[in-house]
């Protein structure tokens, strides 16, 4: 009966997608760009015999031609033989910021050749005039265009009719081949989510109802029953969440730029997950090293656990990173960061003592109901004489005992975070200015072409070498970059403090057992967090003092995150927890197995039916592909949860 169950879940998901293909591909085709641009009113125009085919081209690419009559004009007013006169287009993209422009295409004919360009974002073109010899003529020209998927464009430069200084060009732009509207995969596969999210629960309500009345029913409701009642429930599906998300991401996001990480400055979806998962990992520390307190396990097994779990985890990474070749072996990466940030922030949490004042004998036994045994093995804590203390007062009151007693240790985990600052401002880089955030390459009129990040690289050169690091970053398509690892080892003491908040939200849950009290603090923390990033960058993508940037984890991205992530957790933990308007499914499977979906879909990724190639790839076929790669993890974890398979490590 379970086979049968299953199978008619894929076979429903796999007609629920093919509904997407056919869906899209029928509007793609009868859609057309909207913009600025002049239509070509002919669909039998004189050039269409020559039109290229867009068969060719891959999505997210358009064609384009550039029709001038500038040689010609210029060749009869100067005398001038018909070659001797060369015009040139120069472009930018839009996404890079402060770039030098790159040469496109230059013609000496009427017509350019058909050359495909990227139309995942805009451009700002400039046209130019140079004579063979090399002088540049003194007309120019400036637009700004975006051009639609598997679109046909004539870009026609011509040179006015008047003579003298009055002379100028002009740009005229002539769809030859209307675009597709490429964003109506991802909406046609939004509105099948939303229409499943109303229908599922429908469904699971009366199936429940129909089986109330039977022996395994009842049992089931025994077990469930008999579960420990304390387990946030929403935070294996805030972590299943980000898993499923990161899959996505990582199967290509059905080629959407917004679902890849931001070439730079700024953010994407694919931004969000990889800081919410160790900031997701920081919660679960204190609720986990609480649980082995109550048991009684020696701090010295602790200690054992943790490093041993980040052993393990750190020894995985390098496996994902198929060291087959020593000789480029990268040597950092996700699960290297998850590693290093766990074993850090529970050091410091397991070494690092507390504070904790002496308060009146009739106060101490609620004083450690409320902070921990002086005896705890993660709880090493100091008794001062305090009576007149205001802080004492507050503490009695029970205000901010989740904060006060922890104070050194937050001061270790802000010289960590303060560590940052240090290297990216002060350390000197040979040829780069020191301070330097920049993309390096094209960016900054290509002045400092080796200086990506700046002291970042600069670091992981010196630990790693080169050969060691990533090789292809985001950046490198838009700024023509080289090597640049945005796993590199700086990021990892922002990313350690972002665990460390994440702590902070873990001891809320244990100090305080109200929801109301839970909810004003993480509201409280998420509203400074967010508001401090928010100064850091100035509300600015590329002009503020420190950029929000995924790629140097930047304090302003990691705030950001954690800001975040205590709004997404404020939400989760009324619709699971406390109003249990959701049971967190499908991500709460998931979020129990993270690590055993996480290898599993990076080693099969590869492998059918997670993931299938196509001779003509497009946005629809593409998104197809990764939607039934993320079900299919999905079904795993979800048989995994119902045969009780947890792996830990």
């Amino acid at each position: 009966m379970m086979l049968v169950r299953n199978i008619f879940y894929l076979g429903l998901i796999w007609i629920l997608f093919i509904t997407i293909v056919n869906a899209s591909s029928s509007l793609q085709h009868s859609s057309s760009h909207s913009s600025w641009i002049i239509n070509s009113e002919s669909e039998n125009n004189s050039n269409s015999s020559n039109l290229p085919d867009i068969n060719t081209l891959s999505y997210d690419q358009a064609y384009i031609k550039v029709i001038s009559n500038v040689a010609s004009a210029l060749n009869c007013s100067q005398k001038l033989q018909i070659d001797e006169i060369e015009l040139e287009l120069w472009y930018v993209f839009d996404a890079c910021y402060k770039c030098k422009s790159q040469l496109l295409l230059s013609t000496v004919t009427s017509e350019s050749d058909y050359v495909a360009v990227s139309t995942t974002f805009g451009y700002r073109f400039n046209a130019t005039i140079k004579s063979k010899t090399g002088q540049k003529n003194k007309l120019f020209l400036e637009f700004n265009q975006k051009f639609g998927e598997y679109g046909v464009y004539h870009i026609h430069i011509n040179l006015t009719q008047t003579s003298g200084e009055a002379r100028q060009l002009i740009e005229k732009i002539e769809i030859i081949s209307k675009p597709y509207f490429s964003n109506i995969p991802i909406a046609v596969m939004f509105a099948i989510l939303i229409t499943l999210s109303i229908i599922w629960p429908i469904i699971i309500y009366f199936y429940k109802r129909s089986k109330r009345d039977s022996l395994e029913f009842q049992l089931q409701n025994l077990v469930n029953d008999g579960l420990k009642k304390d387990r946030m429930k929403s935070l294996d599906v805030f972590r299943g969440f980000c898993i499923t998300i990161m899959i996505f991401v990582n199967y290509g996001g059905g080629g959407y730029w917004f679902f890849n990480h931001s070439y730079w400055n700024g953010l994407t979806v694919a931004d969000l997950v990889f800081p919410w998962f160790i900031f997701i990992m920081g919660i679960a520390m204190p609720l986990s090293f609480n649980a082995l307190d109550k048991r009684g396990t020696p701090k010295r097994l602790i200690v054992f656990k943790l490093v041993k779990r980040s052993v393990i985890l750190f020894s995985l990474g390098l496996f994902l990173n198929n060291g087959q070749h020593l000789t480029h072996w990268r040597i950092l990466g996700v699960l290297q960061r998850f590693a290093v940030s766990y074993l850090v922030t529970g050091l410091i949490m397991l070494f690092i003592p507390l504070w904790r004042p002496r308060v009146p004998d009739e106060s101490i036994e609620e004083v450690q109901v409320m902070i921990g045994s002086p005896h705890s093995s993660s709880n090493n804590i100091q008794l001062v004489n305090s009576h007149d203390n205001q802080l004492l007062k507050l503490f009695e009151k029970n205000k901010f005992i989740d904060i006060f007693p922890y104070w050194i240790q937050w001061a270790v985990a802000l010289a960590i975070f303060a560590a940052w600052f240090l290297i990216m401002f002060l350390l000197p880089v040979p040829g780069c200015p020191t301070g330097y955030l920049g993309a390096g390459g094209l960016s900054d009129d290509g002045r400092y072409p080796n200086c990506t990040g700046g002291a970042a690289l600069y670091v992981d050169r010196k630990i790693f070498t080169l050969a060691h690091i990533f090789q292809t970053p985001t950046c490198q398509p838009i700024y023509n970059t080289g090597a640049f690892d945005p796993e590199g080892t700086v990021g990892y003491l922002t990313s350690i403090f972002i665990c460390w908040l994440g702590v902070q939200a873990g001891r809320t849950i244990l100090t305080y057992k109200s929801n109301r009290s839970r909810l004003i603090r993480w509201l409280l923390w998420s509203t400074l967090l967010c508001g401090i990033a928010a100064g850091l960058c100035q509300v600015s993508q590329n002009d503020g003092w420190i950029p929000i940037n995924k790629n140097l984890w930047s304090p302003s991205f990691i705030l950001l995150m954690a800001g975040f992530g205590y709004l997404v957790l404020f939400i989760m933990y009324i619709i699971v927890d406390i109003k249990k308007l959701w049971n967190g499914s499908p991500f709460i499977y998931v979020g129990m197995n993270p690590i055993s979906i996480y290898m599993g879909h990076e080693i099969l990724g590869g492998y059918f039916p997670f993931s299938f190639y196509m001779s003509q790839p497009t946005h629809t076929l593409y998104l197809l592909s990764n939607c039934i790669g993320v079900a299919c993890w999905l079904l795993i974890a979800y048989q995994m949860y119902r045969n009780k398979l947890f792996i830990n490590i």
